[in-house]
């Protein structure tokens, strides 16, 4: 080594010139990038896992979307939520809007947060806020409609931005 060659900062100090020095990486010398070493076949196992859970995830959203729509059926006909259907509903609700992110159905999601925010009123749920609690479960029910691609679109932003303008007049 020569001597104007610093080999550490301590010598690069004496001499004005500067040198810095990397260690390897041990992680990437012993197991490489990660990338290269999933197997063709192995990432299309987990994918069709993924595709079969996200399918099996959808099948649940209809049977919770169909409760839903029942129990909008009974609260319309009798004008008020009673206790128990409150809790059926907001139990729904907030399921829907747990895994629904999980399984990028965000709209529906949306809706099922909206629709939780607006059970825990503090004056409960009676008059104008019924209907529009009916609202938010016929709007969950179309979005299901529309199948496991409908999601955050223009159409659906528009839909969440109206609800939104709505609970803020009703929930002066």
């Amino acid at each position: 080594m020569t001597n104007d060659t610093p080999h550490n900062d301590r010598d690069a100090g004496e001499s004005g010139a500067h040198q810095t020095y990397t260690p390897p990486n041990m992680l990437k010398i012993k197991v490489g990038d990660g990338a290269e070493r999933i197997p063709p076949e192995l990432e299309k196992k987990v994918n069709a896992i993924i595709a079969a859970e996200k399918d099996g995830y959808f099948k649940m959203l209809g049977e919770e979307v169909g409760e839903l729509l029942k129990l909008k059926a009974k609260i319309v006909a009798g004008k008020e939520i009673d206790a128990a259907s409150r809790e059926r509903i907001y139990a729904i609700g907030h399921r829907v809007r747990s895994e629904a992110g999980m399984n990028d159905l965000y709209l529906i999601g949306t809706v099922a947060n909206l629709l939780c925010e607006c059970l825990d009123h503090p004056d409960g749920v009676k008059g104008s806020l019924i209907a529009f609690v009916a609202l938010h479960i016929d709007a969950m029910g179309a979005i299901y409609a529309g199948g496991q691609n409908v999601d955050s679109n223009a159409i659906g932003s528009q839909i969440i931005e109206g609800f939104k303008q709505a609970r803020a007049k009703l929930l002066k």
